[in-house]
């Protein structure tokens, strides 16, 4: 599902928070008429965990790398006031924490279109992700977690995660050996194997 901003969506709109996402997937579930396995990845688990299980027939929950509020809001209105590529160094330098010399040279690497692209709508969503307040309901979600093993237990996503770990106790830890936070981009096989092998043994409750 292409969230609202990216891709070919609508734009976010004046009014746009995470629970307008919320109901964007609830209405894209309910239009697929059949039970569904929700992936999600840092911002977006926010949407994924909080759906209403009777109503939108999810089945279980995956998150890789997810974020709950408080998380980065200095960041804001650096992100609103930066081009697309200022942006990419302001996610991976100020709010991930790499060094500068890394980012730097990730300029070079054939991911870094790709990051501009994704830079785009993040300001508005880290706006909404801080306005955001978790429901009890997380607490009984069917869920796996995913962590990339440069990420736990480290400034910013390790503390982060914990938050998210400790809101939902049930849930299984996968760590991804070798991995930070962008899996996805420099290692997907890795990510979509880990995913699948969840998947195949069920997410318990």
């Amino acid at each position: 599902m292409v969230r609202r901003g990216r891709g070919h969506s609508d734009a976010q709109g004046a009014d746009y928070s995470l629970h307008t996402e919320i109901g964007d997937l609830r209405a894209w579930i309910d239009h697929l008429e059949q039970p569904v396995h929700l992936v999600g990845w840092s911002h977006g688990e926010g949407r994924s965990h909080s759906k209403m299980p009777p109503r939108t027939r999810v089945g279980s929950v995956v998150t890789y790398d997810p974020v709950l509020p408080p998380f980065a809001k200095g960041a804001v209105s650096m992100l609103e006031e930066a081009d697309l590529n200022e942006r990419v160094v302001v996610i991976n330098r100020d709010i991930s924490g790499l060094e500068p010399e890394i980012v730097e040279a990730m300029k070079d690497q054939s991911e870094w279109s790709h990051l501009r692209k994704l830079a785009i709508p993040l300001a508005a969503e880290l706006a909404a992700l801080n306005n955001f307040t978790p429901s009890k309901k997380w607490e009984s979600v069917a869920a796996a977690l995913i962590v990339g093993e440069r990420s736990h237990a480290v400034e910013p996503y390790g503390p982060v995660f914990d938050r998210v770990s400790e809101r939902i106790p049930q849930a299984s830890v996968t760590v991804l050996p070798g991995q930070g936070h962008l899996a996805h981009v420099e290692d997907p096989t890795l990510l979509g194997t880990a995913i699948g092998t969840i998947l195949t043994k069920g997410v318990s409750t």
